[in-house]
């Protein structure tokens, strides 16, 4: 995979969103902040993966979306951008009807 920290450096030294991006890594539930870096790293890089790269990287953000807790969810749903919320709020949806 290509550079991680190029990609986490991208949003955390924004001038515009910086800071809001190192609260929000700072304050993550862990599995919620692996999922938040593989974001970082697709919308860094996604322009210049090899076929071999993107399949690594769904293969990784597939499997972290396996492992989110339900506390990792509501942290996603409270942070991302609205465009991403759905999915996770799909996400906590499917969960707690795997919990009844």
């Amino acid at each position: 995979m290509k550079n991680v920290k190029a990609a986490i450096n991208h949003f955390i030294n924004d001038t515009e969103h910086g800071e809001a991006w190192k609260k929000i890594l700072l304050y993550a539930p862990e599995r919620a902040g692996v999922r938040i870096i593989c974001s970082m790293y697709y919308s860094f890089h996604k322009h210049n993966l090899t076929e071999e790269e993107l399949d690594e990287y769904h293969e990784g953000r597939d499997w972290i979306e396996t492992v989110l807790s339900e506390k990792d969810l509501k942290y996603l749903i409270s942070v991302m951008p609205q465009r991403q919320k759905p999915h996770y709020l799909g996400m906590l949806v499917e969960k707690d009807g795997d919990l009844e």
